[in-house]
């Protein structure tokens, strides 16, 4: 009991995409696409040598609302941006995501170690247009440029030079930066939420996660495109190995990708 009261202390949230692209090779009637995993490096302390989904740990950088709300006006009217944040809440909401009473009045969850959607210099959340639902999908969206080299903007899914890639992992704060210097944004309206997990006890109870996953659906141009989400996407630091194969590929060799 003992054991398991101190796994929740070291829960952390965390936002990942299952990016998916059409292949016309794929001729199974069970599925017509295939998806992304990468292998996490060996000296990782967290599932070492294991095929994932890209994503990370949600750093305060990705709510900082008052960065994004900038990052996010250069294009964004007020009304249109609320409308976007409105569109993404659903009857159910996650409790991650947060609700704005519980946020107001200061309340946290207990068994979460979690960053204080208050913190630094983040405009409070009744003060702010941009909600937990829009910057849980920026950070899944920093990870996977962090991890794969590729942004996806409102402008187009665009491969980021090596130099900006390297920079924003090494600081998430700068993607804000980034999107206001080239005048871009994450185009967040691309990712629906596919399902949550919580880490199990049993794989590591001093970090767990629990974690958003998002989908992200790439169109016919995008999944013929050999730069994008190529064999040699990953960072090399993080990840070793780019892999995409259909569904049932993984499912039946579940083994290899363990």
């Amino acid at each position: 009991m003992i054991r398991i009261n101190k796994s929740l202390h070291n829960i952390r949230d965390a936002a990942s995409i299952l990016v998916l692209r059409q292949h016309p090779r794929i001729t199974t009637k069970f599925f017509d696409y295939e998806i992304l995993l990468m292998k996490r490096h060996a000296k990782q302390k967290f599932m070492p040598n294991s095929y994932v989904f890209p994503g990370g740990s949600i750093d305060e950088a990705d709510l900082d609302r008052k960065k994004w709300q900038k990052v996010f006006r250069e294009s964004y009217s007020e009304k249109r941006l609320r409308k976007l944040g409105q569109d993404l809440v659903y009857p159910v909401v996650p409790e991650m995501y947060g609700t704005l009473s519980e946020q107001e009045q200061g309340k946290s969850n207990s068994h979460r170690s979690q960053i204080s959607p208050n913190s630094k210099s983040s405009l409070p959340l009744h003060k702010s247009l941009m909600t937990n639902q829009i910057l849980y999908r920026v950070a899944a969206i920093r990870e996977l440029l962090e991890e794969t080299g590729v942004f996806v903007s409102t402008e187009g899914i665009k491969q980021v030079d090596p130099s900006d890639r390297k920079i924003i992992h090494n600081d998430a704060s700068k993607f804000a930066e980034y999107c206001l210097e080239f005048d871009l944004r994450p185009d967040i309206s691309r990712l629906k939420e596919w399902s949550i997990w919580l880490t199990p006890t049993g794989l590591d109870s001093r970090r767990r996660f629990d974690t958003m996953f998002y989908i992200l659906l790439l169109n016919e141009e995008e999944s013929i495109d050999n730069q994008l989400f190529s064999d040699q996407s990953h960072d090399n630091i993080e990840l070793t190995n780019t892999t995409w194969a259909a569904p049932h590929t993984f499912l039946h060799n579940y083994k290899k990708f363990l």
